[in-house]
């Protein structure tokens, strides 16, 4: 099953903050085309929830 559009919205929205200059229509083609799945989905958003540093600093998630 394809990841939920709220999904979607939230994971272009967190793109929005690291490229503002991007249109939202491109951004959600582009989310949308990775065709994530629910569980992993979830899976991105919750890594991007807890390490909001992630899309511009390169972090890995491991100290």
């Amino acid at each position: 099953m394809n990841a939920p559009a709220e999904v979607v919205d939230e994971l272009v929205e967190l793109l929005r903050n690291v490229l503002p200059e991007a249109d939202s229509a491109t951004l959600s083609a582009h989310v949308v085309n990775l065709r994530l799945r629910r569980p992993a989905a979830g899976e991105l958003l919750g890594y991007l929830r807890n390490f909001p540093d992630a899309l511009t600093s390169g972090h890995s998630g491991s100290e």
